[in-house]
């Protein structure tokens, strides 16, 4: 459940279609209870919406990020395998040196 103050332009937002995300586009407030929400659904349609505060227990902001990232960090700080160990299999994944196992070793 969101608050009304967190539908912003750019927000994602379950609950406004049923089936569907929608991309908010503008907020308009009528005082502090209503407020006029114009988005855009997947298919690219933008239409308009007169949402309440009684309409807060179904809508929820949701943080969708970029879908495709390089960096390789994620929004917690970990750092994730990037598309290095796919495209460079052979790449050595620590900097740590490496022992060779003893059928390696020369007698």
């Amino acid at each position: 459940m969101s608050k009304l103050e967190e539908l912003q332009p750019g927000a994602s937002v379950p609950g406004v279609l049923p089936d569907s995300m929608a991309t908010v586009v503008s907020v308009k407030w009528y005082g502090s209870e209503a407020l006029e929400l114009t988005y855009k659904s997947a298919s690219g349609t933008v239409a308009n919406e007169l949402v309440y505060r009684d309409d807060e227990s179904h809508l929820e902001v949701v943080d969708q990020g970029r879908p495709w990232s390089f960096d390789g960090i994620d929004g917690d700080g970990v750092q994730h395998p990037t598309l290095q160990i796919i495209l460079y299999p052979n790449l050595p994944r620590c900097t740590c040196p490496a022992k060779p196992g003893p059928r390696l070793r020369p007698s």
